[in-house]
C-alpha cells in the first residue's frame, strides 16, 4: 500500500499554524497570511502586513519563520498607497 498524498490538507494545517504563528507576532496590526503550492519549493509562506515597513519587526517575522521547512516573503503595504503602487517586499529562501 501507498502513502496516502494530501497536498490539500498539507496547505490547510500549513495555513493554521503559520495564521496563529504571526498573529501572536503582530497583535494589533493589519495583516494576512497564505500558503501556496510553489513548483519547486512545495509550499511558499505570503505574509502581508498593512503598514509603513518595519524593519525591526520583519527581522522578528523572519527569524520565526525561518525554524520552519517553508520558503517565505514578507510583503509590506502602504495603507495610504493607491491599489498597484509598487510595494516593498522581503523576500527569504528556506529549503
Amino acid at each position: 500500500m501507498g502513502k496516502v498524498f494530501k497536498p490539500t490538507l498539507r496547505l490547510d494545517v500549513a495555513g493554521r499554524m503559520f495564521t496563529a504563528l504571526v498573529a501572536s507576532l503582530l497583535e494589533g496590526v493589519d495583516h494576512s497570511v497564505d500558503v501556496v503550492e510553489h513548483s519547486n519549493a512545495g509550499a511558499v509562506v505570503h505574509v502581508t502586513v498593512t503598514g509603513k515597513p518595519d524593519a525591526d519587526l520583519t527581522a522578528v517575522l523572519s527569524q520565526e519563520l525561518n525554524n520552519f521547512a517553508f520558503r517565505h516573503e514578507i510583503e509590506w503595504r502602504d495603507s495610504a498607497a493607491p491599489v498597484g503602487a509598487a510595494q516593498n517586499r522581503g523576500e527569504i529562501n528556506k529549503c
